[in-house]
């Protein structure tokens, strides 16, 4: 069969040899003058081409940006339209359904062939398939594989959303951090120059020291240093959002909700600790690979202790039941570490609050006080940048709450 194939090759190469030099023996010289006045064209319409291209992005840089103003729950839905992953995923779950019914129908075949043998007295030859593996296909082993395989690209869906949406929810929570530092600085910088103007009306009338009024400049150059810094800050925390919910692209911004929930998290910890043993998916699929070893272990013990696949069996068997087991260990301490974040920053969070009020209140004392001469410059100055650290404190405390609650809620559910 090979020779004839390798004969019928060797004619159509032959054949198809001789049809070029039949065409070269009767082709006309070719016509220059048209080849170059199609090169021309094919030239222009590149050079029109490229020009229309740039056109359109200018148009782009300077039109008007598309505003989207989102809420958390808004940002999440945006990621998971026409996302890679959920996309890949429900391939990978048709590929898993396709083997799971082969796996069946193998099994299915394996037992119709084996009757009939039985039925004609015969035995059943398989080829270059070992004793072992009929073992296990007849006991129907690869369809148990198979089977675990399909379930986990199932619960792989719900992982691969659960990871999208923490994803976004990190880079919105983020961008709002970033938004509320540009407003710390803002007023910081306002606070400065206030300062300054009344400085400088009073180291013209002699009224305050040199230092005082060097003091007052420097301290609106390093406001405006700050705010610069965290606006480029807010930039990057913007762009990121917008890759994670695939606006990058687009000439848009993003107007995000300023309200963070920071309502005390109630739970009951030993509960739910209990409940991410069932649901998550890491724990899932170490427990039902321990299942599939403990399987094949026992469809091993039809050979000897001294045989390697028995023993072979045997080690991937123990590797699996302490995966399963260790990993529950780490789980359990993994989510009662994200519980202690909570509640310490819950504490962290009152902290900053707390001091944010009483800064505020200091820097109306410490204004009225300077106006009367009793504090210097300086001192006030040290007020108001107290002031803004507190502030900016204060912001970081709600974010890093927010998070930590919400870390926990998906350590408890599918993990991260």
């Amino acid at each position: 069969m090979k020779k004839i194939i390798a004969t019928i090759m060797a004619l159509c190469m032959v054949s198809s040899s001789a049809f070029v030099y039949a065409q070269d023996d009767v082709s006309e010289t070719p016509d220059t003058t048209a080849q170059t006045e199609e090169t021309a064209n094919s030239g222009n319409v590149q050079e029109e081409e490229i020009a229309e291209a740039e056109q359109i992005s200018a148009e782009s840089e300077t039109a008007e940006p598309v505003v989207y103003t989102l809420s958390l729950e808004d940002a999440i839905a945006m990621a998971y339209e026409n996302n890679p992953q959920i996309e890949a995923n429900q391939y990978d779950q048709k590929a898993k359904e396709i083997a799971l019914d082969s796996a069946i129908l193998a099994k299915q075949n394996y037992r119709y062939t084996e009757k009939k043998a039985k039925d004609f007295g015969a035995s059943v030859n398989y080829g270059v398939i070992s004793g072992f593996e009929t073992h296990c296909l007849k006991n129907g082993y690869y369809v148990d594989a198979a089977t675990v395989q399909y379930d986990l690209s199932r619960m792989e869906a719900d992982k691969i959303s659960g990871s999208i949406a923490y994803n976004v929810t990190e880079g919105y929570y983020n961008y709002v951090l970033m938004q509320k530092l540009v407003t710390a600085a803002e007023n910081s910088l306002e606070m400065a120059e206030a300062n300054k103007a009344v400085v400088d009306s009073q180291y013209e009338l002699g009224l305050v020291a040199k230092l005082d009024y060097e003091n007052a400049g420097l301290t609106v150059t390093i406001a405006k240093n700050a705010l610069e810094s965290y606006r480029l800050n807010m930039s990057v925390a913007e762009e990121n959002l917008k890759i994670l919910i695939h606006k990058d692209n687009e000439n848009c911004k993003i107007i995000t909700s300023d309200d963070v929930d920071c309502s005390d998290f109630v739970s009951d910890m030993t509960a739910d600790i209990q409940g991410a043993m069932e649901s998550r998916y890491d724990l899932t699929a170490l427990k039902k690979s321990k299942e599939l070893a403990y399987k094949y272990l026992d469809l091993a013990e039809i050979g000897t202790s001294a045989s390697s696949l028995y023993n072979t069996a045997y080690s991937s068997y123990i590797n699996a039941e302490y995966n399963y087991t260790n990993t529950q260990k780490l789980i359990a301490l993994l989510i009662r570490s994200a519980y202690n974040s909570i509640c310490t920053s819950n504490a962290d969070m009152e902290t900053a609050r707390q001091s944010y009020e009483m800064k505020q209140k200091e820097y109306e004392s410490g204004k009225i006080k300077y106006e009367l001469g009793m504090i210097t410059n300086l001192q006030l100055t040290q007020i108001i940048n107290e002031l803004y650290e507190a502030q900016v404190n204060y912001a970081n405390a709600k974010i890093t709450y927010r998070l930590a609650v919400e870390k926990y809620k998906y350590e408890i559910t599918i993990g991260l």
